[in-house]
């Protein structure tokens, strides 16, 4: 029987040797119950790999996408236990016929998935060619496995896989997910590494490369700081608005005991803003064919291309640039569709598109009487009959001899007398009003990046009377010591329409802004006098844009008897001995601009369309030859967008063809599509 002090002596001895042991329990759950609930706000990574953010998407009116973001991946696979293959087993030796038949089952693997993408993949011969890319992946790398005594591999499947399906497809390879392979007698296992990047892809590539613009693959560095992975480098890309805000980032995390935890931390990548445009993507592409027709009608009659061309469509109601397309000659005569986009990087003298702005300004002050006439004789002094004597001669001169013409004929047969006798009677001050109003050298709120802005002469005002009446006031009343845009030809046409002053606007306006906040100068009633007169362009016997109008006749024929389109040319020259001709050539020469602006329905605008086309060497270079059948066929093509739109039809046989019969012009030279 054992005593009680024996008793005690053992339960001290085993209470001694449990207290390390209860120590230690009582550490361990304070580590793991209390301590690691800590650690994780301590944790610090082990592995974080970034999550790139999109660039913005650019929209059209509709909300179709002209400019977006794809994911494309880059497939690496690697496999461990590799059936054949040594490792770091000196006794083993490399199995050739196990190694071929695992290369086989690979390929077929893979060659299964890749073939869920049909656009890449489908074809036979596109097959064939991927079997034998991935067959030369996987012996290659299989050579440097037995070099390096590894059983394991890593081979590139695809740097450009962007298809769904097949990515799906290759996922349900991977050995770490739920494989689509049962075969108990497969060894090996497959992961693999997927690398995502963005490529830009645009639904216009070509038809509307000038206005969006384009993304390079190169940094984009800003006060020494790279900001983003691509560089754009014109049109709407260049928006701000567009880059990526920051990217994510996808981390995982070990705890403060350094213990794996296998925790995801992830952090969303920001995209770009959405920007939704004023453009129309079938207006933009019709534009772009427009604006190339043009370009072949004048190599048609030349036989050589013009240096530069652009078109312009504007919605008249909102101020919203529908369509803007360009045209630039390369060297060896065909297009360079990545040339300067013209309807922004090109400057001309108008010429008499300008005419009837002054003209309606002077009209609106009560300085003209619509029925008077003006006195267009050969030999006319500018500014004789507002100073006398007249202190230079400057004779003023027609492009064919006139008599005294009514002020509607001035405008029909574009008289640069009659326009300069008009318009001086603005005087001074009133000529500077007319530039500041219609906004010459002033950007056109279009805010596309890259927009010149143009130049004026310096203010008429301040210059002395021979400046003023012989001058300066007078070029600038038929189109010359103006360099502007096409955009700011189109924005002057808009204020002119609007009776007040207007922007252009490139990103769709908020519901319910029309863009017009300005005071009207001009009256409707001036406005539809004025009117009356650009018609009479297109459809006057001794119209300047004549044969056009020809062909609106035409078109009523057949069936669009509502159909009318009013609008002014306009052709400017200037001597130049550094004149750079199409094929890179400077030559001393004449450079020849031909313009012309429309806009139709007559009585209440809708669309406005501004053509120009610039050619050096030239002679009988007119806008209503080779700018007004481009600008008339595309503002007809809107027309009739409108009305299957609203439901409404201007073709009772309902043909929505462009002609009814000949071109506009009605020439053998416009008659080539």
């Amino acid at each position: 029987m054992i005593e009680f002090r024996d008793r005690f002596r053992m339960g001290l001895m085993f209470g001694t040797l449990a207290v390390p042991f209860v120590a230690v329990i009582v550490r361990l759950a304070d580590l793991q119950l209390v301590q690691s609930a800590a650690a994780g706000a301590r944790s610090i990574p082990l592995k974080t790999s970034s999550i790139p953010a999109q660039r913005g998407r650019i929209l059209d009116r509709h909300g179709e996408e002209l400019a977006c973001d794809r994911p494309v991946y880059e497939v690496r696979a690697e496999i461990q236990a590799v059936p054949g293959l040594p490792g770091a087993d000196p006794f083993a030796r490399v199995d050739l016929e196990v190694l071929r038949a695992f290369k086989n089952r690979v390929v077929t693997d893979v060659l299964w998935a890749l073939g869920k993408d049909s656009d890449r993949f489908q074809d036979p011969a596109a097959r064939d060619a991927v079997r034998e890319t991935l067959e030369k992946r996987v012996i290659r790398a299989l050579e440097r496995a037995v070099d390096s005594e590894r059983a394991a591999i890593d081979f590139l499947i695809d740097r450009t896989l962007d298809d769904a399906d097949a990515i799906a497809a290759l996922r349900s390879l991977d050995r770490r997910s739920k494989s689509r392979v049962r075969d108990e007698a497969v060894t090996w296992r497959m992961f693999l590494h997927e690398n995502v990047r963005f490529e830009r892809v645009y639904a216009e590539p070509d038809h509307a490369a000038g206005v969006i613009g384009l993304v390079r693959d190169e940094p984009l560095v800003v006060d020494g700081q790279k900001v983003a992975d691509r560089r754009p480098v014109s049109g709407l890309e260049r928006l701000a608005s567009l880059l990526p805000q920051q990217d994510g980032e996808h981390s995982r995390l070990v705890d403060a005991l350094s213990r794996s935890m296998w925790i995801d931390r992830r952090r969303e990548p920001q995209p770009g803003a959405e920007v939704r445009t004023t453009l129309d993507r079938s207006l933009q592409r019709r534009a772009d064919v427009e604006v190339a027709r043009a370009a072949e009608d004048v190599a048609a009659h030349y036989g050589s291309v013009p240096e530069w061309a652009g078109l312009v469509l504007v919605d008249v109601k909102t101020g919203g640039i529908l369509a803007a397309a360009s045209y630039t000659a390369a060297k060896d005569g065909s297009r360079d569709r990545n040339g300067a986009f013209a309807p922004t990087q090109r400057l001309f003298p108008p010429g008499s598109v300008v005419k009837p702005l002054h003209v309606a300004m002077v009209l609106e002050r009560g300085l003209l009487d619509w029925n008077e006439t003006i006195d267009c004789r050969p030999g006319y002094l500018a500014g004789s009959d507002f100073v006398r004597p007249v202190p230079a001669r400057r004779t003023i001169r027609d492009s064919h001899q006139n008599g005294p013409l009514p002020v509607s004929q001035v405008l029909i047969q574009s008289s640069n007398i009659g326009a300069i006798r008009i318009g001086l009677r603005l005087g001074p001050d009133g000529l500077d009003e007319y530039l500041q109003r219609y906004g010459f050298g002033a950007p056109s709120g279009a805010e596309l990046p890259g927009e010149l802005v143009g130049t004026v002469p310096s203010q008429i005002a301040s210059q002395s009377v021979n400046e003023q009446y012989v001058f300066a006031g007078p070029s600038v009343l038929f189109g010359y010591q103006i360099q502007a845009t096409i955009l700011q030809v189109a924005r002057a046409y808009l204020t002119f329409l609007s009776g007040q002053p207007r922007d252009l606007r490139l990103v769709e306006p908020e519901a319910g802004d029309q863009g017009v906040t300005s005071e009207r100068f001009l009256s409707s009633a001036t406005l539809d006098t004025v009117k009356s007169a650009l018609v009479g362009v297109l459809e006057d016997e001794h119209g300047t844009a004549r044969r056009v109008g020809a062909w609106i006749k035409k078109l009523r024929v057949d069936g669009y008897v509502d159909l009318e389109i009013a609008g002014k040319t306009g052709t400017s020259q200037y001597s130049s001995s550094k004149a750079t001709r199409w094929d890179g050539e400077v030559v001393n020469g004449d450079v020849r601009t031909a313009s012309f602006v429309g806009f139709t329905p007559v009585r209440e605008p809708r669309f406005l369309a501004v053509c120009v086309v610039q050619k050096v060497g030239a002679s009988s270079f007119y806008g209503g030859t080779y700018a007004a059948p481009a600008a008339s066929r595309l503002l007809f093509e809107a027309l009739v967008r409108a009305s299957k739109e609203s439901t409404a039809r201007l073709d009772r046989s309902g043909s929505t063809r462009v002609a009814g019969g000949a071109e506009p012009g009605g020439s053998a030279i416009l008659s080539r599509r």
